[in-house]
This record gives C-alpha cells, sequence and structure tokens, in this order.
C-alpha cells in the first residue's frame, strides 16, 4: 500500500483512513507494507511493516504535508461584499510547481522501493489512495506485473468544487481510473460521479464506506454553564467544498428564531478568513464562535457538546465528520450530496443550496426535544453498525477478486524498473 500520509502526520481524513484500515487488514490476516514518505519519528503501527521513501529523504514528511491533496484552496481568493462572496482563481498560485515536483518525486522513488521490497518478498496487490499515489501505483503495476486497486477518496472535481479544476490532475484520475484492475469508492453517489466524470468502467468498482473511528472516546456530558442553550456544530476542512458560508447564512435564520443557540465553526483552511468577514456581513458575529483548529484529543469533546451537526457540502464523496457526529448520538443535518446519506437513520438531507430548508430543519430539530433525541440514538446506531473490522474484511474482498481474475500466481522472474 502506497501513502501519502500517516498518523500523526496527517493534512486530512485520507490518513486516518490508512491507519485504520490497515490495522483491520491484518485483522483479517492480510500483510500490508506501507509505503510513506521519511521522517525522524516512529509510526506506531506494530500491524504492519512500514518503509519510508529514503530516495526522497532529503524532503521531511513535514515538508510534503504542506503539499496536500487540497492545495487548489489556496488557489481561490475570496471577497465578501453585501453578504455575498466572490470567487477568483490566481492560476499561477493553483497548487504550484513545487507541488508536482514533489508529487512527481515520490511516486517515482515510491515506486522504486515498491519494486525493489517486491524483489524481496512478492507482494500479491498493489494498493493506492487518491491521485496523489497514482502515479506510483501505475509505474510498479508496470514494473511487476502486479493487479493495481486505488481507492478514490475525492476528485478534483470534489476538490476544487467544480470551479476550475486542474487538467492535469483530472488527466491523472483519468488514467488511473482505465487502468487500475480495481477502483473502491467510499460511497455509491461517488461511484456515479466517478463513471460520468471519469469514465469510470463501474463494473470493476466496489463501494467501500469509511467507519466509525476508533480513536474517538466518550466525552464527559456537557453542562450548560453559559446564556446559550443549544449549540449547533459545523466542523472540519473550511474550503469552498465544504460549503460553510451556506451554514452561515443559515445561522441568520435560525438565530432569529432561538436566541439562546450558539453556532460554532471549527476547523483551518484557506476559506476561514472570508467566513469569519460573511459573519460580519451578515450580522452573526455575536452569534458565531470560530474554533481554528482542534486537536484529535479534543474532538470527542466537541462533539459530545453540540446538539445538532451540520454539514452542508457542496461535493462530499462520503463525509467522515458527519459519521464521527453520529457515534456521539447527534442528529446530522447534511447536504444531500454527501456519501454518508447512504448508511442509515440519523441524518436529515436537505440540498446545500437550499439555506431556507437547511434553517428550517435545524429550527424543527432545537425546537423538538423528543426529535433531537430520537434522531440521536438513531445516529448513534447507524454509526455503531459502521465498523473498520468489517471494511478491512470488504476491501480483503476486493484484493481477492482482483487476484482471481489476474491470476494469483502471476509474479515475474526477474524485475527490472527503467529509468
Amino acid at each position: 500500500m502506497v501513502g501519502w500520509e500517516f498518523p500523526p502526520f496527517t493534512s486530512g481524513g485520507l490518513g486516518v483512513h490508512c491507519r485504520y484500515l490497515t490495522e483491520a487488514l491484518a485483522q483479517h490476516g492480510v500483510d500490508v507494507t506501507f509505503f510513506m514518505p521519511p521522517t525522524n519519528c516512529a509510526i506506531d503501527a506494530p500491524w504492519m511493516k512500514c518503509v519510508k521513501v529514503s530516495s526522497v529523504s532529503s524532503m521531511t514528511l513535514g515538508e510534503f504535508l504542506k503539499f496536500n491533496s487540497y492545495s487548489m484552496a489556496s488557489a481561490l481568493k475570496y471577497t465578501v461584499s453585501g453578504g455575498k462572496i466572490a470567487f477568483s482563481m490566481v492560476l499561477d498560485k493553483a497548487y504550484g510547481k513545487e507541488f508536482f515536483e514533489a508529487v512527481n518525486t515520490y511516486n517515482t522513488a515510491a515506486a522504486a522501493a515498491v519494486v525493489e521490497e517486491h524483489a524481496k518478498e512478492p507482494f500479491n496487490v498493489i494498493h493506492c489512495h487518491d491521485w496523489i499515489t497514482t502515479s506510483a501505483g501505475l509505474l510498479a503495476k508496470r514494473a511487476t506485473n502486479l493487479p493495481l486497486v486505488i481507492t478514490m477518496h475525492s476528485s478534483e472535481f470534489d476538490r476544487s468544487a467544480c470551479l476550475n479544476p486542474t487538467p492535469w490532475i483530472l488527466e491523472l484520475e483519468k488514467m488511473g481510473v482505465r487502468n487500475a484492475d480495481a477502483i473502491i469508492a467510499v460511497s455509491g453517489i461517488m461511484r456515479e460521479q466517478l463513471a460520468a466524470e471519469l469514465g469510470l468502467d463501474k463494473r470493476k468498482t466496489h463501494v467501500v464506506y469509511n467507519a466509525t473511528p476508533l480513536m474517538l472516546p466518550p466525552a464527559p456530558k456537557r453542562e450548560t454553564r453559559f446564556w446559550w442553550k443549544h449549540v449547533v456544530l459545523c466542523h472540519g476542512r473550511l474550503s469552498i467544498q465544504k460549503g460553510a458560508d451556506y451554514f452561515l447564512r443559515a445561522v441568520r435564520k435560525v438565530a432569529s428564531h432561538r436566541p439562546d443557540a450558539l453556532f460554532v465553526v471549527s476547523g483551518t483552511g484557506a476559506f476561514l478568513p472570508a467566513l469569519v468577514e460573511l459573519a460580519t456581513a451578515l450580522g452573526v458575529e455575536d452569534r458565531v464562535m470560530f474554533l481554528g483548529n482542534v486537536p484529535q484529543e479534543k474532538l470527542s469533546t466537541l462533539y459530545n457538546c453540540c446538539d445538532v451537526f451540520v454539514l452542508p457540502s457542496v461535493r462530499e464523496p462520503f463525509g467522515i465528520t458527519a459519521l464521527e457526529a453520529m457515534h456521539f448520538g447527534k442528529p446530522v443535518v447534511i447536504s444531500k450530496t454527501a456519501g454518508a446519506c447512504e448508511m442509515g437513520d440519523g441524518m436529515f438531507p436537505v440540498d446545500f443550496w437550499d439555506v431556507d430548508k437547511l434553517a428550517h430543519t435545524v429550527t424543527m430539530l432545537l425546537d423538538d426535544e423528543q426529535l433531537r433525541a430520537k434522531a440521536g440514538e438513531a445516529a448513534r446506531r447507524t454509526a455503531a453498525g459502521q465498523k473498520w473490522f468489517d471494511r478491512g474484511g470488504d476491501t480483503k474482498a476486493v484484493y481477492e477478486q482482483v487476484l482471481r481474475e489476474n491470476g494469483e500466481n502471476a509474479i515475474p522472474s526477474s524485475i527490472e524498473v527503467s529509468s
């Protein structure tokens, strides 16, 4: 498996996904070797072999993580006027030359490392995540003749919210879905979008959802000690994709009806300054609390203190934060674009752009304690049924299918890596 990040070094949910998935695969008897950029810190993953790609040792993992698959956010500039946000694209900063150089350097070195390790002890399957490691997978597949599985957590259309997606990345994604032996999509919604936008053959696509994080322990029950009676939370990476601006517009409508409610926006991202400015323009700056980054160890307290969770994403292949909130028994008002909608009960899907419906649904939940409790319990049951152990079994089944289709023993006797 080739990754770009792994806890505690993460810039998004991809690294967390790799951590839980590799452990679950090990529980199913799958022997995983994980390739990642170099770091001087130890990776606490005794269930697998971790290979730090030495050919890029001149760069630290921290330097790699400043280049992440959501760097497009730095290219979008926002201006606020009259309660509206206008967007402009600074094309010379879209990802940038250094970012692509870092991706190419790592992918080339990672592919060579895969081939080197394969020569010592043969692998059966290569597994990559998103476009950011696709080149490594394609190069290693060509050199070893091993089947390639790619998990698509998002597409460039998702990350850019369909605003000026980078053509180079789109072409790489298309190349990946064409040449991989199997594609894992994190939701049915994403599978349909990949088919429509990238030409994905749905016959070789498998849907494997994310699961409830295991590292979110229960937090003490909230005690209300402030002026607010209820808390409405919008948490996640603050980019145009996540639709937090629609949340703020809904706040203006809900706040007039519920003066006892506090609205919390947590997370970081390039969109944060514009959101703060928008809250002021909408006249709700005294009702919204911007928390910024929330450390992993504080997430339990954050989710536990809210009454309603809102995820109004413009594009959302899954929506792991919704599942985290459901883990704590919180009803979730969620965009219909989110793949998490497919999992079960406890969610109230709305169109992200329908601010009136969004505000009405939040208000309804705040006003009706019985409905809120019932929906929260349904959400908790749904989250409890999403286990990483099961996702490991689902992924192992994908491996077994591609091995049957490609011939399990199709391993070349000699391997060379072209320059």
